[in-house]
């Protein structure tokens, strides 16, 4: 089965997100170490600071872009956060008919906030 381009777009654009957010939560436990267990107080500090920049600015941002883009290819509860798989998102085009849905008067349901081709370069 062949998947649409805005499909594929939002299919590579979530999961580079979850592997944004899964890498961020296990630097953040390293970050924490590192903190407690830094030779200096400058080191211990420094640390420290990354973590809290890390949870309170990066990673909430990274989640709700995670979070948009799953609900955009129709997940939901569990299974945000979690990489899809080819054959997944096969079953999920066939299930949805396209990525499109219409409502009676013919206009589009789709977010027209996205544009193909921009996905990967907002800025956090």
């Amino acid at each position: 089965m062949n998947v649409s381009h805005g499909m594929m777009d939002l299919f590579f654009g979530y999961n580079t997100r979850v592997g944004d957010v899964q890498t961020l939560n296990r630097v953040t436990e390293t970050y924490e170490d590192f903190a407690q267990n830094a030779e200096t107080p400058e080191d211990r500090e420094r640390y420290a600071n990354a973590v809290v920049q890390i949870q309170d600015e990066v990673l909430p941002k990274m989640k709700q872009e995670m979070n948009e883009l799953g609900q955009k290819l129709g997940l939901s509860g569990e299974d945000l956060g979690k990489a899809l798989t080819k054959e997944e998102l096969e079953k999920i085009e066939s299930n949805k008919g396209g990525i499109f849905s219409y409502l009676d008067n013919g206009t589009e349901s789709f977010s027209p906030a996205y544009e193909q081709g921009t996905l990967l370069s907002r800025s956090i």
